[in-house]
């Protein structure tokens, strides 16, 4: 797969490349055939690979809200000369941290509250916006923090925080 980068320039025609995706999750296979198999087939130039690939169980919690957010816990060694305050930096590796806002129709807030209630124990990948440019915010991790508040009798509104795991 591939990062194609909208074009909007004629420089951007010519010197504008695709590069690999980071991350991708394909929520739409199909599921209700049996003994099915998926094969996986990596191809490129140079050295090619997949991290993670996870088969499992898609399950739907509701509609993601705009306004999730995404910040980076930075786990290098930052160390300061005391003498001459130059720093040196040993780097180490980060993980990503998302918290999203999501509305839940009424009649599921049971199901996803006891879903929310394993999956606070497990590694999970989740997927905040399934549609093509929010890639990015896929992220194999646990759920921290999971809050419901119920407004009224039709919706939901649940917030919830993912740890990256590193």
């Amino acid at each position: 797969m591939t990062n194609e980068t909208v074009i909007g320039t004629v420089w951007g025609a010519f010197f504008a490349g695709s590069a690999a995706k980071e991350k991708i999750a394909l929520t739409d296979l199909p599921i209700d055939y049996a003994n099915a198999r998926v094969i996986i087939t990596i191809t490129g130039t140079g050295t090619v690979g997949c991290g993670i690939c996870q088969p499992g169980v898609v399950y739907e919690l509701g509609v993601t809200e705009n306004d999730y957010q995404v910040s980076f816990e930075d786990f290098s060694k930052k160390e300061t000369d005391p003498d001459f305050g130059y720093v040196s930096i040993v780097p180490r590796s980060d993980r990503m941290l998302l918290s999203a806002q999501f509305e839940v129709d009424f009649y599921l807030v049971a199901r996803v509250n006891r879903l929310m209630r394993t999956m606070k124990r497990q590694v999970a990948v989740y997927v905040p916006v399934d549609a093509e440019g929010y890639e990015t915010f896929i992220t194999v991790g646990y759920a921290k923090e999971f809050v419901m508040t119920a407004p009224n009798s039709k919706f939901a509104m649940c917030n919830i925080e993912i740890e990256e795991l590193v």
